[in-house]
């Protein structure tokens, strides 16, 4: 290999490392969420919130 290819193998392996350790804080962040009762909305913890269940207006004129 020469040495520019060695280079870009180990800026991957490095950003490869770095996006599995990211994956792996998040996936910890949310089953925390998760256990304590809470609901993941994507990037934060929030209270759980049910959602009203939409209705079509069904009268006709």
């Amino acid at each position: 290999m020469t040495r520019l290819r060695l280079m870009v193998a180990c800026l991957l392996a490095l950003a490869l490392l770095l996006l599995l350790g990211w994956q792996a804080q998040r996936e910890q962040l949310v089953k925390a969420c998760l256990d304590s009762g809470g609901a993941w909305t994507g990037n934060a913890c929030g209270p759980l919130r049910i959602r009203p269940i939409l209705q079509r207006d069904l009268h006709r004129s």
